[in-house]
């Protein structure tokens, strides 16, 4: 897939639909540099080892949600690292500055993956250290010790313990949340705490709540995409394999059953090519490797976008979306999935009651097989919430729609109503990544800001209060996380 050089590329990780160590400190880059000029950095591991390589300005390497092949190696400053046409690698992207004379990562402080849950929100540095805020009736924020109380959190807080620390992706459940741990080379660990009644933490229990994080077992392999969803958890592997774990209801974890639930990771059925997985409620998709989507699970509201739609209808194995062969992205809310399409368009299907699939030819019956969101054509990142949808568009705005009484669309605040079609979110306008919740929302800026809006009575929003829904509203960082600019102009 081609993208635009800043907005799509760095969305892609806001996104966390994968995200690797292995660049080491930055010290191997070659290639000359002024004091003090910063660029990005743009390093990977292929089957020929670790690669370094710094492509200022034309950036040849256009990722796809899990892997990424070399267009031109020419265009790299460092060409000799950069392969051969067709390789392929897997990329994370780090903002550097030139110290004497050669490149060094800068931060640790930046933000690399956001994700809203429930009723609470998390981010994972680049630094690998984790922060959580909102509610933690469930132990969903991850807090170990003292700490370890069931009171909300209106600002961020971090995630202690020697095990939550390397963490490059997060995703918030609805009551739960999972991490990953990127360690020496391919290495993966998968670390899920809170609500655990139906085994959705994946540590073979199942009890009232996972009171630290615990570490998911059968994940060997790496992992390259998470997904955490209302009572069950599901991982893409970078074999290409899908494996889920919690409450097995209506087919959810996609293995043959239907009732019971699994509290270790159980093989998707038919599945091993999927780049990235979404989870919702009794229901999940994943993104194959030739653009088409997978669903299976709960089908009440035409969420598998099968051309099925029924009460009683469940598919206990992977089913494909009708009529989707080049998506490169997918989100699933809580009974309606969103795709974002390669040609930045996106597609929306299931429920439609609060207009979550944004089409104005949708009515507010089910809809079984994808419809086009009206009017986006632009977009480089999706999210799709409980009853609402969101998008990043390529010039840097948020545009949302569905339910919005609670003013998670990000409209004006005396104009907190629902909308069918996409309406910009106000006062955002250098976006490149976004996460939708229950009833809330929150965008990551070029600049490295948080910004939150919508419902608030959690402190889900992070600026230090509770209380009514709000506008984005920057989210009070602690003092020892600053933010580093990742724009590449």
């Amino acid at each position: 897939m081609v993208l635009s050089l800043n907005t799509r590329r760095l969305a892609l990780f806001g996104l966390s639909l994968f995200a690797l160590a292995g660049c080491g400190d930055g010290k191997e880059v070659r290639g000359e540099c002024e004091q003090g000029e910063e660029r990005a950095l743009v390093c990977g591991l292929n089957d020929r080892g670790l690669m370094h390589q710094v492509c200022p300005e034309h950036f040849p390497w256009w990722p796809s949600p899990a892997h990424s092949h070399c267009e031109d190696p020419d265009e790299c400053v460092d060409g000799e690292l950069g392969g051969g046409p067709g390789d392929e690698t897997d990329l994370v992207m780090r903002p550097t500055r030139c110290e004497l004379g050669r490149w060094e990562p800068i931060g640790p402080a930046a933000p690399i993956s956001i994700s809203a849950g429930g009723h609470h929100s998390c981010a994972a540095r680049l630094d690998g250290l984790l922060l959580c805020w909102g509610r933690n009736t469930e132990l969903q924020l991850g807090l170990q010790g003292p700490q370890g109380d069931l009171f909300d959190r209106e600002t961020p807080v971090y995630i202690e313990g020697d095990a939550v620390e390397d963490i490059t992706l997060v995703s918030a459940g609805r009551y739960h949340t999972c991490a990953m741990r990127s360690l020496q080379g391919d290495y993966t660990r998968v670390l899920c705490w809170g609500r655990n009644y139906d085994g959705q933490i994946g540590n073979g229990l199942a009890e009232e709540r996972a009171y630290t994080p615990q570490h998911v077992g059968r994940l060997a392999g790496g992992v390259v995409s998470l997904a955490a969803g209302y009572a069950h958890t599901c991982a893409a592997l970078r074999n290409g394999t899908v494996r889920c774990w919690g409450n097995a209801y209506a087919g959810a974890l996609g293995e043959g059953s239907s009732e019971g639930m699994a509290t270790t990771p159980v093989d998707v059925s038919e599945l091993g090519d999927a780049i990235a997985v979404a989870a919702g409620n009794a229901f999940s998709c994943a993104l194959r490797e030739t653009g088409e989507i997978a669903c299976w699970g709960k089908n009440s509201h035409g969420q598998l976008g099968n051309g099925e739609s029924g009460d009683e209808l469940y598919e206990t194995r992977p089913v494909s979306v009708l009529g989707i062969t080049d998506a490169v992205a997918v989100s699933a809310g809580n009974l309606h999935a969103c795709a974002l399409l390669e040609s930045g368009e996106v597609v929306c299907w299931g429920r439609a009651h609060d207009g979550e699939l944004g089409s104005e030819d949708a009515g507010s019956l089910p809809e079984a097989a994808p419809v086009r969101v009206t009017g986006l054509e632009d977009a480089v990142a999706i999210a799709a919430g409980d009853s609402f949808s969101c998008a990043v568009r390529e010039i840097g705005e948020v545009v949302c729609w569905g339910r919005g009484v609670e003013g998670q669309l990000g409209g004006a605040p005396d104009n907190a109503e629902s909308s069918r079609t996409p309406i910009a979110v106000q006062g955002l306008s250098d976006a490149i990544a976004i996460a939708a919740g229950y009833r809330h929302a929150c965008a990551l800026s070029a600049s490295g800001e948080l910004s939150c809006w919508g419902a608030n009575e959690a402190g889900q929003l992070g600026v230090g209060q509770k209380g009514p829904a709000l506008p984005p509203t920057e989210v009070i960082i602690p003092p020892n996380w600053q933010p580093i600019d990742w724009s590449l102009d």
